[in-house]
This record gives structure tokens, C-alpha cells and sequence, in this order.
């Protein structure tokens, strides 16, 4: 179900021009891999559910960037299905071809009824690869879209 959703999303993306125009991206093993030379491109990343029944649930999710962006904005939001949510979005950047992840933030999830965003910018990065980990509460339902606004 969770493949057939990133597909469904991605067909939409297409039809409505989301994806650059002369960019690229690509999904290869849980990754998008993105290539969006000239202009700036608001990228979807991922959308997941996640129940936590007892003890919290961790889902990440690992881009790579090709060329100099000026800036990057990650955004994340977390919409409260059911439970006490809580816990941690970190962002990690790799400099190194995704084998070694510094750590950029740790973001504090709060437990608010109904969508909340979350975002972190980097100004000059200097990574190829961005590895973003959200970490749950122990008892919460609860769903997370991230988005990825590159500036060349």
C-alpha cells in the first residue's frame, strides 16, 4: 500500500508540474535522487503513516542532491491521527557520498491536534546526501509528509 501511495503522489506530481522542468528525479531504493540545475524546485519526498503501539517507531528517509544549491529547506508535517505524538525529526547531511552522516538538528515533535509543519533550513550547503529520521512517542498514530525546496 505504502509503494502504491508514493506512486499514485508521484503521477499527480507530474501532471501538475511539480517536478522542474529541467531537472531529473529519480526513486532507486527508497531514494529520490534529485538533479535540478537553473531554478529553484519544490521536491516531494515521502509520505508515511506510523503507529506506535508501546514502544516508538522510527522511518527515515535518505536524498541526494547533485550540484551547489544555495540553500535547502527541508519541511516536515506531521498530521496527529490518534495517541500522544511526540518525538524527534533529525536531519543529517553527508559530504562524503551518503557513507558518513553528520548530524544538522534535532527537531522536538509536540503532540497538537491535526497537521503541524516542521522545517529546517540550510543556507550554502555543503552535502550530497540528507538522511532525515523521524522518531515517534511510544503510543501515537500518525501520519508525515517531507518536502525538499532546493535553491540554486
Amino acid at each position: 500500500m505504502k509503494r502504491f501511495l508514493q506512486i499514485a503522489v508521484a503521477i499527480l506530481m507530474i501532471g501538475a508540474n511539480v517536478t522542474p522542468a529541467h531537472g531529473q528525479a529519480a526513486y532507486v531504493n527508497n531514494q529520490f535522487k534529485f538533479s535540478v540545475p537553473g531554478s529553484p524546485a519544490l521536491i516531494y519526498t515521502k509520505l508515511d503513516t506510523t503507529t506506535a503501539s508501546g514502544s516508538a517507531v522510527t522511518d527515515t528517509l535518505k536524498v541526494s542532491v547533485s550540484g551547489f544549491m544555495r540553500s535547502v529547506t527541508f519541511q516536515a508535517n506531521v498530521t496527529k491521527i490518534s495517541g500522544t505524538v511526540g518525538g524527534t525529526i533529525i536531519v543529517y547531511g553527508s559530504a562524503d557520498g551518503g557513507l558518513n552522516f553528520l548530524q544538522l538538528t534535532s527537531i522536538t515533535v509536540t503532540n497538537t491536534a491535526g497537521l503541524v509543519p516542521y522545517q529546517y533550513l540550510l543556507t550554502g550547503n555543503a552535502y550530497t546526501h540528507y538522511w532525515f529520521v523521524r522518531t515517534t512517542a511510544a503510543t501515537e498514530s500518525s501520519s508525515w509528509i517531507g518536502y525538499l525546496l532546493l535553491r540554486p
